[in-house]
């Protein structure tokens, strides 16, 4: 424990860690700002009622039967692979489609017609760029934890033995602690900021599958209403953003260990960890434009990165480009089962590698 106090304290008295946090929250009150519907969400809280027109979006699904006959209406452009799982995912959720036509969960308000454009600012580019920045940040400092000795010169020493290198053991906590706190700080800051400016008082309680709430057009199925796989409130919705995005943070965390436990430079440990990104990235923009895509280029929406690009499909049936059920959860948990064998292994070779 003191080791791990130790570490903490060292890591606080770095002026980058203060100024990267000062850096994001001036970033995020201009964003916040610049994004604000105050004004259109006034007006709307004002109103009593917010005027529709009879109309059920789920209705017209037919229990999901129609975006599966869109399915196999594009079954030469989708990998066989992936049909049967998205016709498997569409035959579980028929169900609930059914469920939300009776319950009449389309009906919901929200904010009307502008609830696409609100929707999107207030959850998807501040979330995003909230989630991003706390990513960004926990990277940063395993990577640094991790290297902090090899920058100082201090690493032939500190690593002579083998109890030196158990350090490394509290590196990663007080790295891991530091990345929560500093989630937990650009979130609040930043969402206290966001609804103290756009009051979502009146809203909190509605049904996320309002009637002008539309997922983005997606592969091969064009536009769809936001699904989801139980009923759930905007307020739900809201924590359940912030739990994944944090499960998402953790992740990148796992994905930075191997690079700073193996690799001999910090800054060529970052160089290749955003190399790995962006290739990752230029792949799924890639075979993004094209009709026919390979089966691995769904497999490319599990890591984090991807999952940020997408938050607009979070806790939604996920069109025809996720392959599983509640994805938003399961992808970030696959991820990171996969990377404990290999953390294992990095951790055997950091403890026989050579200074």
């Amino acid at each position: 424990m003191r080791l791990l106090t130790l570490e903490l304290r060292k890591f606080l008295r770095l002026p980058a860690v203060w100024g990267f946090l000062l850096v994001c929250l001036a970033v995020n009150t201009i964003a916040v700002f610049a994004t604000s519907h105050k004004q259109e969400i006034d007006i709307l809280n004002a109103m009593q009622e917010i005027p529709v027109e009879e109309y059920n979006p789920f209705e017209e699904l037919r229990g999901g039967e129609i975006i599966k006959e869109q399915l196999l209406a594009e079954r030469k452009n989708i990998p066989a692979p992936a049909l049967k799982l998205l016709l498997w995912k569409y035959d579980l959720l028929g169900p609930e489609i059914l469920a939300k036509a009776e319950r009449r969960d389309g009906d919901a308000p929200y904010f009307g017609e502008w609830t696409q454009s609100i929707h999107f600012s207030i959850f998807h580019t501040l979330g995003r760029l909230f989630a991003m920045e706390s990513g960004l940040f926990c990277i940063l400092i395993m990577l640094f934890a991790l290297g902090y000795e090899g920058m100082s010169g201090s690493d032939l020493v500190g690593f002579s033995s083998k109890a030196g290198r158990g350090i490394a053991r509290q590196k990663i906590a007080a790295a891991l602690l530091l990345g929560v706190a500093f989630f937990a700080i650009i979130h609040a800051v930043g969402y206290g900021l966001t609804f103290a400016v756009n009051d979502f008082t009146k809203v909190w309680s509605q049904n996320i599958s309002a009637r002008e709430h539309w997922l983005p057009q997606t592969t091969f199925l064009g536009t769809l209403p936001f699904i989801t796989w139980r009923s759930m409130e905007i307020g739900q919705y809201f924590w359940g953003c912030v739990g994944v995005s944090f499960l998402n943070c953790l992740v990148l965390s796992l994905f930075a260990m191997p690079f700073g436990l193996l690799a001999r430079n910090v800054y060529g440990a970052f160089c290749t960890l955003a190399g790995s990104i962006f290739l990752h990235i230029m792949f799924f923009l890639f075979w993004r434009t094209h009709t026919a895509t390979p089966f691995v280029w769904y497999l490319s929406f599990m890591p984090p990165v991807t999952q940020f690009i997408l938050n607009q499909t979070w806790f939604s049936c996920g069109g025809g480009s996720m392959l599983l059920p509640h994805f938003e959860w399961f992808y970030p948990l696959i991820c990171a089962a996969l990377l404990c064998p290999a953390l294992l292994v990095c951790a055997k070779k950091f403890k026989r590698k050579e200074l």
